[in-house]
């Protein structure tokens, strides 16, 4: 969901995602991450977490769109860094106040490739 720091309005132009438990491999790889809470030289991406699909969304009689049907997430577990800090917040259910309580993943843009079903 598009959420945005007070006092601004929610962005625009964002995708709204409904997210997936999944499992795979892990990716034992090492990167750095720099946001504008913590710089991390070195977090280990592990195993994926989550699949997430881009989806319209209907509240409240208001339908949003997909905006990029081809833009998916990937999230991994990554290395978890203690860290706390307070973050308020506005989207479409209202302004609410976070209390952020570390890393836990990284989610990264990905491409669908292909889908099976499991039988």
């Amino acid at each position: 969901m598009p959420t945005q720091k007070f006092p601004h309005n929610p962005p625009q132009g964002l995708d709204h995602f409904k997210c997936y438990r999944a499992t795979g491999r892990n990716i034992a790889q090492v990167v750095s991450l720099n946001d504008q809470f913590v710089q991390s030289p070195d977090v280990k991406v592990l195993e994926p977490f989550g699949f997430c699909n881009p989806v319209a969304k209907l509240h409240n009689n208001q339908v949003t769109p997909i905006q990029n049907s081809k833009a998916h997430l990937v999230c991994y577990t990554i290395t978890r860094e203690p860290f706390e800090t307070s973050v308020d917040t506005l989207n479409q259910f209202g302004p609410e106040s976070l209390l952020v309580h570390g890393t836990d993943l990284l989610c990264v843009p990905s491409a669908k490739l292909r889908v099976r079903t499991l039988q």
